[in-house]
């Protein structure tokens, strides 16, 4: 849910719309991309330099070289819109299962996020279920 909206991934080629990395075990991504019109709105979820462990909450804070965070951005033709977690407009990451054989993780997220305007924006009941 994006601001109390459905936000299902669709239309963002070829990269696809639903990207999930976790790469030397340490660094973890999830990327979910809506292309609508003119616009291209990416959720992203990252944990930088941290093994996840199943069932762990992850606090998703400001950006960092050991951190974990969430952003929101809106790529458009009149400039792009970016927003993202900091250390007092927060959320979480919870890793729900890992099957390290088929390299599939699963978990669940929320946020919130703010623009360099103080414009917020509220992720809500996002998962994923995705190979890396």
């Amino acid at each position: 849910m994006l601001d109390g909206k459905a936000f299902l991934p669709k239309g963002y080629l070829p990269t696809g719309n639903l990207v999930c990395n976790y790469i030397d075990g340490k660094d973890f991504t999830v990327n979910l991309a809506q292309k609508l019109n003119n616009q291209t709105i990416l959720i992203g979820i990252i944990s930088n330099n941290q093994s996840l462990v199943v069932g762990q909450t992850y606090i998703l804070k400001e950006y960092g070289a050991n951190s974990q965070f969430g952003e929101y951005n809106i790529y458009q033709n009149i400039g792009d819109l970016r927003y993202k977690t900091t250390s007092t407009i927060t959320g979480e990451l919870k890793i729900t299962n890992h099957n390290f054989n088929k390299a599939i993780p699963s978990g669940t997220f929320w946020f919130d996020a703010i623009n360099s305007e103080g414009g917020k924006i509220q992720v809500r009941d996002g998962r994923f279920d995705r190979e890396y």
